[in-house]
């Protein structure tokens, strides 16, 4: 901004970076989000004009309280808003409902981000992202990419409404099956391709590692449990 008195997606407009090929990881601090000083500039309108598609993470940012302003307003503005993972464990599921939270609380609205509209950004608004018309549904030439839900939980309920469910109630462990490309990788909700425990194992000891050089690499040098202290502290001895 100093240096151009743009803001970073004027820039990338005169630059000639944004298109309907172009994928914007997060895209939150535009001009105009409370949390950002620029000056007043249309950039959801820039990128809706250009067809851009954006990457949205919604569940790493709410836990630092901080929103996408808004789920409703970038699509109303010709955003493709595609759902993405970026904070273990991955969950789709915990993202849809996060994003449709957050979406409502943006807003101050309890019919934003409605159901239908964020179940769609976690498939065929991604397919669209990358220009692949065979992801993201079940048609004559896609790929079989099925997920499988079994909808006969608690945590399901008496829902008349599966889409709406699956947004706002759905966990990983109602998944029954999964194929992908019509090769099954999960059944009765069990991995068929890997050892569960063998991948738990070694995620435990890699990520050990990784704890234990936090304060090589940390700014202030300080320990893991330093940076990020446990939500209860140890049982004082007896």
């Amino acid at each position: 901004m100093a240096r151009t008195g743009k803001t970073p997606v004027e820039l990338l407009a005169d630059e000639g970076v944004l298109d309907p090929q172009t994928i914007l990881a997060h895209t939150i601090y535009l001009a105009g989000h409370s949390l950002v000083g620029y000056p007043l500039a249309d950039d959801i309108g820039i990128l809706g004009q250009a067809g851009v598609h954006v990457a949205h993470s919604p569940v790493a940012f709410s836990r630092r309280g901080v929103a996408l302003e808004s789920f409703d307003r970038y699509r109303r503005a010709g955003i493709g808003v595609a759902l993405a993972t970026d904070a273990y464990p991955l969950d789709m599921f915990a993202e849809m409902r996060t994003a449709a939270i957050m979406g409502k609380l943006a807003e101050r609205n309890y019919e934003a981000a409605n159901a239908a509209d964020v179940f769609a950004a976690s498939n065929l608004a991604g397919a669209a992202a990358l220009g692949r018309p065979d992801l993201g549904r079940l048609s004559v030439g896609a790929k079989a990419d099925i997920v499988v839900i079994d909808p006969g939980t608690l945590t399901f309920g008496a829902n008349p409404d599966p889409v709406r469910a699956i947004v706002h109630l759905a966990q990983p462990e109602n998944v029954d099956s999964v194929l992908v490309d019509g090769r099954l990788l999960v059944e009765g909700g069990r991995i068929t391709i890997a050892d569960e425990g063998e991948i738990l194992a070694a995620v435990t000891t890699s990520s050990q590692k990784v704890w234990d050089a936090h304060a090589t690499y940390d700014p202030m040098g300080r320990a893991v449990d330093q940076a990020f202290p446990p939500a209860l502290r140890d049982w004082p001895e007896a």
